[in-house]
């Protein structure tokens, strides 16, 4: 009769959790180390989105916001198994500055624990910035991504300065995981993280909600109108030859020690290519006229800024080219009136 092959043991921990007090220097890896590796890393992923954005340009400006998947997958890969157990737990960052990822035993954890940790730190990169489409940008889904970009950061920022205990961040809170020196001998099992900091932190996520459904009042308060900018950021978007727009109601006051406050009102219209683009002029001209087109009251404002070009973002990488326009209303309606007649003009 065989028998059942028992389980084989669990690998031995790479860290040692420390059951007899502290110890006299802290296995947890400090401020510095933690930068340090993360620049090097940072710059490392950069270098490479940068060859890539030089060589694939016209793919990737053609991609628009989606490109960010695929910075996300490249940074995905290098993280979460690096970061494993596969990698020993360093990237290259960690390895220089000779420190590693481990769980609450000291061992070295999963590629996907190691996944689910970096798909964590990486959402406030990768909803920072991100143009979202014109049946998406309102209310709630706003004011998510909102609290997403701006909590996440402060929250990093909070725990990466303060949380001097553990040195864990909101990924390592989730995962269970804990950022060593690479030849530290022990963990204390009593190692805790304060509970003021969960507080802190709770305090922060309120405050980025309160400020993210309150915004609109304000902006209407000092008189920007969001509803107007909004149905006319809907339109551009609609349009065929533009894979982005921007839509900003602006209102801005200039103060003189000799002369009176002045308040200016400006339409900011931004406008990026679905492809590579040489003639900057026809194409403002091309945005302003659909604009115009829509007839919206927002385009009485004082001055109309329209910025167009093209633009790639890949997440670990991004680059633009862009020009500016700035004319009055009339000076725009004069520019399209211009060019109408020239058309008249060929057709005849």
């Amino acid at each position: 009769m065989s028998e059942t092959p028992s389980p084989p043991p669990n690998p031995e921990p790479i860290v040692q959790p420390q059951t007899d007090g502290a110890s006299a220097k802290s296995p947890i890896a400090g401020f510095g180390l933690r930068t340090l590796a993360f620049c090097i890393d940072g710059l490392l992923l950069a270098f490479l989105g940068g060859v890539l954005g030089f060589v694939f340009i016209d793919f990737f400006v053609g991609l628009g916001e989606w490109g960010r998947l695929i910075g996300f997958a490249i940074a995905l890969a290098y993280f979460g198994l690096l970061n494993s157990r596969i990698g020993r737990g360093r990237t290259l960052g960690k390895r220089i500055a000779g420190i590693r990822v481990v769980d609450r035993n000291g061992s070295l954890i999963s590629p996907g624990k190691s996944a689910l940790r970096y798909t964590l730190l990486s959402l406030p990169f990768l909803f920072n910035g991100l143009v979202l489409p014109a049946e998406l940008a309102v209310g709630p889904i706003l004011a998510a991504t909102t609290i997403i970009v701006f909590g996440g950061f402060f929250g990093l920022f909070y725990l990466h300065v303060f949380n001097k205990q553990t040195r864990q961040l909101w990924h390592d809170l989730a995962c269970g995981t804990f950022v060593v020196r690479e030849k530290a001998a022990n963990i204390p099992i009593g190692l805790k993280v304060w509970k003021g900091h969960f507080i802190a932190m709770g305090a922060i996520a309120a405050v980025f909600t309160a400020l993210a459904f309150s915004l609109g009042h304000f902006l209407k308060s000092k008189g920007i109108n969001l509803d107007e900018a909004m149905a006319l950021y809907k339109e551009l978007n609609k349009a065929e030859f533009i894979k982005a727009a921007g839509v900003y109601d602006k209102v801005t006051t200039h103060v003189s020690n000799k002369q009176p406050a002045s308040t200016i009102r400006h339409l900011d219209i931004t406008a990026f290519a679905n492809r590579p683009m040489d003639d900057y002029d026809s194409y403002a001209i091309d945005v302003v006229a659909l604009a115009f087109s829509t007839d919206s009251p927002i385009l009485d404002r004082d001055l109309i800024r329209v910025s167009v070009g093209h633009r790639f973002n890949i997440l670990i990488a991004h680059g633009n080219v862009q020009r500016t326009f700035q004319k009055t209303p009339e000076q725009w309606r004069a520019i399209l009136q211009q060019r109408s007649s020239k058309k008249e003009a060929l057709e005849i």
